[in-house]
């Protein structure tokens, strides 16, 4: 159970976070219509500052979404460790639990730091 639980929670990361990146994109196209009267397309970033203040907007997006997802699981191992009473296999599925969320956190500090580093290297 608590397997399904992880993936449950992983696919709902990945589905929350490719649903946010893609549905503007979707909408934007208005079905091969012509736009509403008044309203025009969106054209998207006309410069290299725009495009990386939206790399940094998904960036953030990132970050936040993994530290949720490592408090969750640091909050899980946590009630595991409480609820195993030293069982071996409890433990060791509670520290299964905390690498993951360390490897969240992980995750979400490159989220930060990539579009910083990117922006020296190319001089943004």
């Amino acid at each position: 159970m608590p397997k399904a639980i992880s993936l449950a929670l992983f696919v709902f990361m990945l589905a929350l976070f490719f649903g946010a990146v893609s549905s503007p994109a979707a909408f934007a196209t208005h079905g091969g219509e012509a736009p509403p009267a008044g309203k025009a397309l969106p054209t998207g970033p006309k410069t290299g500052t725009e495009l990386f203040n939206i790399l940094d907007a998904i960036a953030n997006w990132v970050f936040a979404g993994f530290l949720v997802l490592a408090t969750i699981f640091i909050i899980v191992a946590a009630l595991q460790f409480l609820t195993g009473g030293g069982e071996p296999a409890q433990v060791a599925q509670a520290r299964m639990k905390l690498l993951w969320a360390v490897v969240a956190i992980a995750i979400a500090a490159a989220a930060k730091g990539l579009p910083v580093a990117v922006r020296h290297i190319v001089g943004v």
